[in-house]
């Protein structure tokens, strides 16, 4: 359990040579505001959707800053966060929501602005590695059963028909079908 409050995140990261492509991907129990170099990049109120964002344009070459407000509104609560970019000439980086990044109970003026000086901020409680716990997980105590909105008739019960193979980040589902045998065949995308 947690209080009912916001927290106000903040990590830094250099990049040598600016990007070719950046993105987002953040959820927190229950709502939060993303921030990428003072620059508000976007915001969610789902704990159970991933959102994404292109944020390509606000990353630069040098030092760069991710500041997010994440707002509990009682029992759980949790923050996921992974950026993957590509530096200019080199191969794809991941940065996800680990103890290296920052955390305070306040969010004094300008606190998201890439010049703001976090020395005196904590270190974030870790509740475990990224992809493998919370309600965010298949089986998560208090994940959702089934697409919102969606209802199961009595008798019946929504299961995970596929699984990601590996980590190998976020993919679309683009076709499916039966074999001959009754076999559920997926294919994604690539």
């Amino acid at each position: 359990n947690a209080p009912a409050a916001a927290r106000y995140f903040r990590r830094s990261l250099t990049i040598d040579k600016g990007v070719d492509q950046a993105t987002l991907e953040i959820t927190a129990d229950n709502e939060f505001v993303a921030w990428v170099n003072g620059k508000q990049v976007g915001d969610g109120n789902d704990w159970a959707v991933l959102s994404r964002f292109d944020v390509k344009k606000h990353l630069v070459a040098g030092k760069n800053f991710i500041a997010i407000q994440a707002t509990n509104h009682g029992g759980p609560a949790g923050l996921v966060v992974r950026l993957t970019y590509t530096p200019k000439g080199g191969a794809k980086q991941t940065l996800v929501s680990d103890g290296s990044w920052l955390v305070s109970k306040d969010g004094p003026p300008r606190w998201s602005s890439a010049d703001f000086d976090d020395a005196k901020w904590a270190k974030v409680k870790v509740l475990g590695e990224y992809g493998k716990v919370g309600p965010w997980v298949g089986g998560g105590s208090g994940g959702p059963s089934g697409p919102a909105g969606f209802t199961v008739k009595e008798g019946y019960e929504v299961v995970p028909a596929v699984k990601n193979p590996g980590d190998r980040g976020a993919f679309s589902l683009v076709n499916m079908t039966f074999d001959s045998r009754g076999r559920l065949l997926i294919a994604h995308e690539g």
